[in-house]
């Protein structure tokens, strides 16, 4: 059946690793290592390149005509201002000091500006925190949960939601031992939906069959976790359900732990919603591939109706063998 192959589907997700999208733009990491490359053309040619990407950001970059020598960044991130407080504000002032502008472009919530024959940093590396601009906003309150929870300051930290989506958060509840992390999952296709019901159900199970991987399960309701907070959970009929990770010190004890953890968090709803159609698509090839061999059963099994035409002679009568007009 079409639930227990997707079932077969979100378990070998688990289990073999399935494909994960990058935690950056690659449109971002292009076009400014083109600008950054030896020999780049020096003013900078003016450009306006806007941009989509996942969870309702939006993207531009631009090089102003009046100010050829900077490159400017701006997002549009629904979220930003609750991030702000949580862990963003502090990550920009490290990670991007002299860059945050004092206010963003219209239509953005943030921009950024850098001279590229200035740069306070390598290269690469100015090139990877561009382009992983999202991905270091979203993971900062990640970030500074982690840091608690090694140095066994996690228990005093206070719940976090973020509102990433319109209709779905993401909440992280710091714990002594622990730091749990609860996504709403919404899916407003009522296919996309039961394929992520049966998806992420399957995906809680086949956990347990991964040695050291954090504890993973699905709920239709708010976890218990959830309910002792004073968040109040939005009833969509949409909503798919619950999953909660929970992260212990084991999984973010190094500094490589610790951004693969917070890679794989930030990027796990785009990597449901990506497998969901890629399952569609696999299901739809399987559904074409079966139609193709039942009409070949068909056709081998149509009778022939074609009638004898026998053999005409030089006079234009036909000659039919004895027998050969009935079968």
């Amino acid at each position: 059946s079409v639930l227990r192959l997707v079932s077969q589907m979100a378990s070998t997700a688990s289990t073999r690793g399935m494909i994960f999208l990058e935690p950056g733009s690659k449109i971002i990491n292009e076009a400014i290592s083109t600008r950054l490359a030896d020999g780049a053309r020096r003013p900078l040619e003016p450009v306006d390149i806007r941009l989509a990407d996942f969870d309702n950001v939006m993207y531009r970059l631009s090089v102003d005509a009046e100010d050829r020598d900077r490159i400017g960044l701006s997002i549009s991130m629904g979220c930003l201002n609750d991030l702000k407080p949580v862990g963003a504000q502090v990550m920009l002032d490290e990670l991007y000091a002299g860059m945050a502008q004092p206010s963003a472009e219209e239509g953005f919530d943030l921009t950024l500006k850098f001279n590229p024959d200035s740069l306070s940093c390598s290269a690469e590396d100015m090139i990877k925190k561009c382009a992983q601009l999202k991905r270091n906003l979203l993971g900062s309150p990640l970030d500074q949960c982690f840091d608690a929870l090694c140095n066994n300051r996690a228990g005093s930290m206070s719940p976090i939601e973020i509102k990433w989506r319109p209709m779905e958060s993401m909440f992280i509840l710091p714990q002594a031992d622990r730091c749990t992390i609860i996504f709403s999952v919404d899916f407003a296709d009522q296919t996309d939906n039961a394929l992520a019901r049966v998806f992420l159900q399957e995906f809680a199970d086949a956990q347990r069959s991964v040695s050291g991987s954090p504890p993973v399960s699905f709920s239709r309701e708010p976890p218990l976790e959830l309910r002792e907070t004073s968040f109040v959970t939005r009833e969509v009929p949409s909503l798919v359900g619950y999953l909660t990770l929970s992260i212990f010190d084991s999984h973010v004890n190094s500094p490589e732990k610790r951004e693969n953890a917070v890679n794989m968090i930030v990027g796990f709803r785009n990597y449901v919603h990506y497998h969901i159609k890629a399952c569609k698509s696999y299901l739809h090839t399987r559904m074409r591939r079966r139609v193709e061999s039942l009409l070949q059963v068909l056709n081998r099994a149509r009778p022939d109706t074609k009638e004898a035409t026998g053999t005409k002679t030089a006079s234009g009568k036909t000659f039919r063998r004895a027998g050969a007009a009935k079968r």
